[in-house]
């Protein structure tokens, strides 16, 4: 995975516009759909290997979406990079986040390619606002309009020149493209219109030429004598003069109808006039806002176009076939991705229920404790077929004797030592994480309070810069405050739940970066905090349930979005991602990773996921606790040393009971879902 550095060196050529929209809660659709697969063409070979990995990290839009919160807001070809701060790794990553995001939702986003508009002639395009029958291409007419209006051109750098495949992502019905300059169709038919497309571009060259050879503007444009006699009569001439006269191209009219149909969207900052100027991937405050040289800017803009135009007829010829467009439905899961199969790299693994079990909950299928010390820190527990386990007893809570088996802790070790990268991701608390570190399998980061937390390298370093993307939402997490005295959004909804849902146990000790309250079975009781709930949630604040209680949290925290901040902070790419789980609040976390081991189904949630994902490993001896999560990291160890000794590299599951996905069939690829 390219570095952040590269990223921010490759965008830095082209003009990121901030998108602020609103989810409810996390299954809310947004309908966006991307396409799936990439072809680039010849001319992206002058890519750096860089640049080119950047180029394929991105999500282009190829639908937006016609309703929901998204609506209006995106244009096609334009590209996804970053999503609450998160770089996104590739398409199906961008759905992902996309997907399990809540609350606020902060998307960074790139103009369309250079040329991407180019694929259907800009007279074809529906309800264009600059459409006419001069047959110039729309990147034509919008050089045009940017050279005599001073317009910063919505476009990005030459080198951004890819033709994909299109693929409806999302199952939403096919939308117009919005007025506005910055369309950019979908691909269609290639081979019929790429001879359009040659046509245009033709035509293209000849009227950006005699522009930039007369140096016109405006007014100059119907003045005889700026105009030599021959380009005077000729054809492309009088048509150009003829949409300028009627205001069809520059005119009050093109701008009248331009105004009364355009869909609203959140408009795009100017371009920075310094070619060194940068713009970073991770912060949005940083996208720069100086005003462009129109004309210096044009410049540019025209060589690259009358450069595309000699590298056209190369190409047509190559394109023998038609691409197609498949559509399928957004609820498609994972194991209809197609990507090729990647080695686990890293694991990202919940805790309770996970790596530490309780007698609450294996008791029940005939597990039992059958020795215990408490000062050696030491139990033993027996399975029903007498198999018995040495494990690690960690200090008691609530929900009674926490047990890691060290039979747990030597796999872990195992996998890292295979250079795996492991992850705790746990809900638990500052102080509780802090107290059970010691017994608990070493791990290469520790994540708690539902994400909002992120140690790396020891307990003793927290991610400052992780905790500053939600601290107005939270407050500063080190701060030793009372929670009564606490003035953020987070615990202005904590004390409302304490004066108006009676009954309701609220529960801050030890919490900075979210809270946990408790219903306790009582149905009047969950029913009020229902409603308080639907009527009183604030933007950016977002819940989940775990261990039957419900965690509230900064949406722009969480399990997910931690996975994916720690997946771009190593260089792992989803594919190339595990996770360990058993709860409803771990599925966000799931959803980024594209492997998964269940030793046990603790929610409801979480066991209609399962059923929706037969390729999902689900542990043959499943809530056997310490039994369940050994099989799952048995099988995860055979996978990974079989990976590393060449052997073959699974979609998910691996081994033993675990259900392998159905291998990828050829053509075009499956659906992307946000």
């Amino acid at each position: 995975m390219a570095s952040t550095s590269e990223r921010s060196k490759f965008t830095s050529k082209s003009m990121m516009r901030t998108v602020t929209l609103h989810k409810e809660s996390r299954h809310v659709k947004l309908g966006i759909q991307f396409f799936s697969k990439w072809d680039v063409d010849r001319r992206a070979k002058k890519l750096t290997s860089d640049e080119q990995q950047i180029l394929e990290q991105s999500a282009i839009v190829q639908e937006p979406p016609t309703n929901g919160p998204a609506a209006g807001l995106f244009y096609p070809g334009e590209r996804i990079v970053l999503i609450n701060n998160f770089l996104v790794q590739d398409p199906h990553d961008a759905a992902r986040q996309l997907g399990s995001a809540s609350g606020d939702v902060v998307i960074q986003v790139l103009p369309a390619f250079e040329g991407f508009d180019l694929s259907k002639p800009f007279d074809e395009l529906p309800n264009a606002s600059l459409a006419g029958s001069s047959g110039l291409s729309k990147a034509t007419k919008e050089a045009l309009r940017v050279l005599l209006h001073g317009l910063a051109p919505p476009t990005t750098v030459s080198q951004d020149k890819p033709t994909m495949p299109a693929l409806n992502c999302m199952g939403s019905p096919p939308l117009s493209p919005p007025l506005s300059p910055q369309l950019s169709p979908p691909p269609g038919k290639i081979l019929a219109s790429a001879r359009r497309h040659r046509d245009a571009q033709r035509e293209a060259q000849q009227a950006m030429q005699f522009v930039r050879t007369h140096k016109l503007n405006h007014s100059e444009l119907s003045n005889a004598k700026a105009v030599p006699k021959k380009e005077k009569e000729s054809t492309l001439f009088k048509s150009f003069i003829d949409k300028v006269s009627k205001g069809q191209l520059f005119g009050k009219a093109a701008k009248t109808r331009s105004k009364a149909s355009a869909t609203p969207i959140v408009a795009s900052p100017p371009v920075s006039n310094r070619p060194d100027s940068a713009v970073s991937s991770a912060v949005p405050s940083a996208v720069p806002s100086a005003q462009s040289s129109a004309r210096g800017r044009m410049h540019s803009l025209i060589s690259v176009m009358l450069e595309d135009a000699d590298h056209v007829d190369d190409e047509l010829e190559e394109k023998e076939e038609e691409t197609s467009m498949v559509e399928t439905q957004a609820a498609q899961h994972l194991s209809d991705l197609q990507r090729p199969a990647s080695r686990v790299r890293a694991i990202f693994s919940d805790l309770d229920g996970t790596i530490v079990h309780f007698p609450a909950w294996f008791e029940e299928h005939g597990i039992k404790i059958v020795s215990r010390d408490e000062q050696a820190k030491r139990a033993v527990v027996e399975s029903p077929t007498g198999e018995q386990r040495v494990c690690r007893l960690l200090p008691s809570s609530t929900m009674g004797d926490g047990l890691v088996s060290e039979r747990t802790v030597e796999l872990i070790a195992e996998l890292r030592a295979r250079g795996v990268i492991f992850v705790i991701v746990t809900a638990a608390r500052k102080s509780t994480l802090f107290e059970r570190e010691p017994l608990l399998p070493p791990s290469d980061a520790y994540v708690c309070e539902t994400g909002s937390r992120i140690y790396r390298g020891g307990l003793d370093a927290l991610d400052e810069a992780w905790a500053k993307g939600f601290e107005e939402v939270s407050g500063p997490l080190e701060r030793e405050l009372d929670v009564s005295e606490r003035p953020e959004p987070l615990w202005q909804l904590f004390r409302r739940f304490q004066a108006e849902v009676p009954g309701l146990k609220c529960d801050a000790r030890s919490y900075y970066g979210c809270f946990r309250v408790d219903t306790q079975g009582n149905t009047a009781v969950e029913a009020a905090l229902r409603a308080c709930i639907e009527a009183h949630l604030p933007h950016g604040i977002t819940w989940a349930m775990n261990l039957g209680k419900y965690d509230f949290f900064p949406s722009a925290s969480g399990k997910g979005n931690a996975v994916a901040y720690l997946q771009a902070v190593y260089g792992v790419r989803a594919d190339e991602s595990c996770c360990l789980f058993d709860d409803d609040n771990d599925l966000p976390m799931a959803e980024r990773c594209a492997v998964h081991y269940l030793p046990g189904l603790t929610s409801q949630s979480v066991s209609r996921a399962a059923a929706e994902h037969p390729e999902w490993h689900v542990a043959s001896k499943a809530g056997q606790g310490v039994f369940a999560i050994e099989e799952c990291l048995e099988q995860l160890l055979e996978r990974v040393v079989r990976e590393q000794e060449g052997g073959t590299v699974d979609v998910e599951g691996g081994g033993g009971s675990g259900v392998a996905a159905p291998t990828a069939s050829k053509g075009p690829a499956a659906a992307i879902s946000s």
